[in-house]
């Protein structure tokens, strides 16, 4: 159970935890203890409203839970309208494999769901706040409202503590020594797919082994800067970061965040550079990516 403090510390109760036992993972609707408490006091319009926002971005297997239960309670349409949209590994991936299995591969379970639209990032947030409120009894005094933050709630998560405009990653420290494999054969092809250069693999292995050892990287999974160039990888795990100071993952970095407005995301992601994540800073999008996904907040209210 996870213990919330509610409504400025007007009240103390726990959320009830449960799982279903489904592809062999325990998982939960209050996934990962998502629930990190704002005080709504001098952050937001009213004072009897307490907003919550999850600890990670929603991940695959908080998808496939999803499309799980419309499988069992919808229409066939509205089940197929849920499936994220594979096609969109096809510009970053030329060898297949993300769009066969990053959804359904056990290993990519913890992974950041992609491929998502605006409107179902919505639906799933819509489903999720019934499904949430129908697990308590009538009685509760509270109802349990999911949706995607607003940028101003989304920019508060992310620094959490800090002064933005002085650590404007929400982060005291932002860089560290490299964490990449010792084997330069991993990076080397996409290195070379990815920039235009003509370094033989000789060339290569000398600039990796010298940036292994005197190089900094960014602590997110941002894109990594070399001597002779840049490079990204993937998504990573939703809890592959250290946390900011309020004990939230990935708020920059991993994927950028969709919010409340349509076309507009926060917080870079492993395509993006280091420069281009600020909390600041917006990313646009028109349509689904394999560096979008999103996360949500839930506003838990009075129901009396």
């Amino acid at each position: 159970m996870n213990l919330l403090q509610v409504l400025g510390g007007k009240y103390y109760f726990a959320l009830p935890y449960f799982t279903k036992n489904l592809y062999e993972v325990s998982f939960s609707l209050y996934h990962n203890s998502i629930f990190y408490f704002w005080s709504a006091k001098n952050q937001f319009t009213d004072p009897y409203d307490s907003i919550f926002i999850d600890k990670t971005e929603i991940s695959n297997i908080h998808w496939l839970e999803y499309l799980h239960y419309l499988r069992q309670d919808s229409v066939e349409v509205t089940y197929m309208k849920a499936i994220p949209d594979s096609l969109v590994w096809d510009k970053w991936d030329t060898t297949g494999i993300m769009k066969k299995h990053y959804l359904s591969y056990p290993g990519y379970r913890q992974f950041p769901v992609v491929g998502i639209t605006f409107e179902q990032a919505n639906d799933y947030c819509e489903w999720r706040s019934k499904a949430v409120n129908n697990q308590f009894p009538d009685s509760m005094e509270f109802e349990y409202i999911f949706r995607l933050p607003t940028e101003k709630e989304w920019c508060v998560a992310a620094k959490g503590s800090l002064n933005q405009d002085k650590f404007p990653y929400g982060y005291e420290l932002i860089y560290r020594k490299p964490q990449l494999s010792k084997d330069p054969k991993l990076y080397y092809k996409e290195f070379t797919n990815q920039d235009s250069t003509t370094l033989t693999y000789k060339e290569f292995k000398k600039m990796f082994r010298d940036y292994l050892k005197k190089g900094n990287e960014p602590i997110f999974n941002t894109v990594k800067d070399f001597p002779n160039g840049s490079f990204y990888y993937q998504p990573l795990d939703i809890f592959s970061s250290l946390p900011n100071k309020i004990g939230v993952y990935n708020m920059i970095g991993n994927v950028a965040e969709m919010v409340a407005v349509k076309g507009i995301a926060k917080g870079g992601s492993w395509a993006h550079d280091l420069e281009g994540s600020k909390i600041s800073t917006r990313q646009l999008y028109s349509k689904p990516d394999a560096w979008l996904g999103f996360r949500c907040v839930c506003e838990v209210k009075s129901s009396k």
